[in-house]
């Protein structure tokens, strides 16, 4: 039995003058483009199983573009495992649920739709044998934990895998840090700092650079450690460039496996809500007004969404949870790890610690973007003193549970029967 790869790229930078996301306090248009944002698609199939995998420079998808997505996928191709994954720039067009950073552009969202799908059925019409193997390195100083202000915990793993075929080199290269090093004074187009490392890339070790984000809900970059939002374009440059002489050292050293096994599983899982008391409820709505008033322009949408959590619980319609999916490929002896939202970097780091493969690599951003999903430890600075993320988000609040939850479910996937190879 072998692996057969297929490739593509797409350019789906939006035109300048497009709103940009992810920040608040920007609410003037793009006005150019620096660096373009790239989907790369690779399709993967082992005779038995077939997944197609897009990496695109976006800051995530919202349920129904990710769902006309797939739809697209599975009339062309006939490919039914999709999985796409989002490098959460904040310099990009609006491409998910967030309210008020940016406003959606529906055409632009249409074209993207058609992109993505074309680019996976142009992949799956270029395949070829390729041997895969994964290795590790350290990227050190890029991040901290923005949520306890210090350098721990922090994730400095790049995770590689290598796959090469007689015309394809791909590099797919897993990191975790938010992909903020531009600011809200940024006005032009670009892919961050995991654009540099797809272009530095390419450069330095050819064939092509997919960049999948960790789980970097509350890593930023290192520059925010000492001011907020002062990252510039050197600084992004730099951050690509450090990233990819490691992957250079790790690229270098690395063996094929000798196994050549595709697997590929998702489970839909319930990701457990907390809901306010009614009077929360009523002082969530009054804080969402001062906030409103505070931040003139986009703050509206906290008093929107306040009165529908007030409503909600009004009338005791208050779901215990929210279904979302997990999904898992295993490679040989690697496993790639795909969860929706920005999850928090402890609960990347205790699934890769208790896999039973020699290599996992855990990827955020996948699919449908939720919001954030904290660790349990995360929990304990009162999960209604932050609630900005959530107003963006439109989403409910999860419960403390949740991350223990995505944790087992990532590992029964993992331990799957079908799935699992001894080391």
């Amino acid at each position: 039995m072998s692996i057969r790869a297929g490739l593509a790229s797409s350019d789906i930078t939006p035109p300048a003058g497009i709103y940009l996301t992810g920040f608040g306090l920007r609410t003037q248009p793009s006005t150019g483009v620096k660096l373009p944002l790239k989907a790369k698609s690779l399709v993967l199939e082992d005779g038995k199983e077939k997944v197609a995998i897009v990496t695109a420079d976006l800051i995530g998808l919202g349920e129904r573009t990710f769902k006309d997505v797939k739809r697209f996928v599975k009339e062309r191709t006939g490919i039914e495992n999709l999985v796409v994954l989002c490098s959460h720039t904040h310099s990009g067009p609006e491409t998910s649920n967030l309210r008020g950073l940016g406003k959606i552009d529906e055409n632009y969202i249409k074209t993207l739709v058609e992109t993505l799908a074309k680019g996976v059925s142009l992949a799956a019409r270029d395949m070829e044998e390729v041997r895969i193997g994964a290795g590790r390195g350290e990227a050190r100083a890029l991040s901290f934990n923005r949520n306890s202000r210090t350098f721990s915990p922090v994730d400095e793993e790049l995770g590689i895998l290598k796959i090469k075929g007689k015309k394809k080199l791909i590099h797919f290269i897993n990191y975790t840090c938010h992909a903020v090093v531009l600011g809200p004074q940024n006005l032009l187009i670009h892919s961050d700092y995991p654009g540099e490392v797809q272009r530095y890339g390419e450069e330095s070790l050819g064939g092509t650079v997919m960049f999948a984000q960790g789980c970097c809900g509350n890593i930023d970059p290192i520059s925010y450690y000492y001011k907020w939002g002062i990252g510039d374009f050197h600084e992004s440059e730099r951050t690509g460039k450090i990233i990819v002489l490691e992957t250079e050292k790790v690229s270098s050293e690395m063996k094929a496996f000798s196994e050549k096994n595709l697997k590929f599983k998702s489970k839909e899982v319930k990701l457990p809500l907390r809901w306010p008391t009614l009077g929360e409820a009523k002082k969530i709505c009054e804080e969402a007004k001062d906030f409103a008033n505070k931040y003139k322009g986009f703050g509206e949408n906290a008093i929107m969404w306040s009165r529908k959590i007030l409503e909600k619980v009004e009338k005791k319609d208050t779901p215990s949870y929210l279904i979302s999916e997990i999904q898992v490929l295993s490679l040989c002896s690697a496993a790639l790890v795909f969860l929706p939202g920005e999850v928090y970097v402890q609960i990347g780091m205790e699934i890769k610690k208790k896999s039973p493969f020699p290599y996992t690599f855990v990827c955020g951003y996948a699919n449908n973007v939720l919001g954030y999903i904290a660790s349990s430890d995360d929990f304990s600075m009162k999960w209604l003193q932050n609630k900005s993320p959530v107003w963006y988000w439109g989403s409910y609040f999860f419960d403390k549970s949740v991350g223990k939850v995505v944790v087992e479910e990532s590992l029964n996937l993992l331990k799957y029967k079908e799935v699992l190879w001894k080391r």
